[in-house]
């Protein structure tokens, strides 16, 4: 089980929190205020474990790793649309952008942003998968001789 998680978090921390680190929306006090402070250590430590457990664990995401990531996804996203629009919040900037700039600025208004994101997010984790996949593929066939 502990392989699986590993290989989403591939997935969702490299991209996902790296963004968040990259344009942080933060309405929380300065450091060192503990808001402040909470927000960088889960964003950064969620990056380095993607990190670590790929490279330092050997767990290599897979092609059903990405199917079930994309699936994860678009459940998470459907839910959580419904309870940002009963409770008034907007978690994951699925209901709205953000009041300040941010890379979803480029991505166009609302909700058009949230196709380009996606279609976005399938290409991009596509494109992280398929090395690991091409290689555990080679290492699986063996030397090739010519």
């Amino acid at each position: 089980m502990h392989k699986l998680v590993a290989r989403r978090n591939y997935s969702w921390g490299l991209v996902l929190s790296t963004q968040a680190l990259i344009s942080p929306d933060l309405h929380s006090p300065d450091f060192p205020h503990y808001q402040f402070l909470g927000f960088w250590a889960i964003h950064l430590l969620v990056v380095w474990a993607a990190i670590y457990l790929t490279w330092g664990r050997r767990m290599r995401p897979q092609w059903r790793s990405y199917r079930f990531v994309v699936v994860v996804t678009v459940v998470w996203a459907a839910v959580t649309f419904a309870f940002n629009t009963i409770a008034g919040t907007n978690y994951g900037f699925l209901n709205g952008k953000p009041a300040t700039a941010t890379l979803l600025d480029v991505l166009g208004p609302w909700p058009v942003y949230l196709l380009t994101e996606t279609t976005l997010l399938l290409i991009v984790w596509a494109l992280m998968t398929w090395p690991w996949e091409r290689t555990r593929r080679h290492a699986k066939e063996g030397p090739q001789v010519v």
